[in-house]
């Protein structure tokens, strides 16, 4: 027996974005262990100043509370939808609402950030937003699982 459309519609979407039907979130994003602006190996191989580490650390901090902030409601908004994908009285257009709902949510998060490391990277100069690129691709795990 096939789900109705909507709940495969659904279902598709929560894949496709990282999340399960049954409000498994995505990845909390934490601060950073060891951020690269404050490692002491990161900030000689990129030549950084004092001031421009201190500088990216304001952007940092600056951003994080929304961040954080918005991962909550999304946590919120995707518990609020698997309960109603679970509950008889739910309507296709009220799952739908919370389904739209969930997803401006995450595009303020994707801006927020998306934001944030456009700021973090006009601190640097050409020469080490390149070697800063170069460090992240050769650092960056490769393959299945990555």
């Amino acid at each position: 027996m096939r789900a109705p459309k909507i709940i495969q519609v659904v279902l598709l979407v929560l894949a496709a974005t990282g999340t399960t039907a049954w409000g498994q979130p995505p990845q909390r994003p934490q601060q950073p262990r060891l951020k690269w602006w404050q490692d002491q190996k990161s900030k000689a191989e990129l030549n950084l100043t004092a001031e421009q580490s201190n500088r990216i650390e304001e952007i940092f901090q600056a951003s994080f509370p929304k961040l954080r902030e918005g991962y909550d409601e999304l946590d919120r908004l995707e518990s609020k939808v698997s309960k109603q994908m679970s509950a008889d009285q739910t309507t296709e257009a009220e799952l739908l609402r919370q389904v739209d709902a969930i997803e401006s949510v995450r595009s303020e998060l994707s801006k927020t950030r998306t934001l944030m490391l456009f700021r973090m990277q006009r601190v640097l100069s050409p020469e080490q937003r390149a070697k800063l690129d170069e460090m992240h691709r050769r650092d960056r795990p490769r393959g299945p699982g990555r």
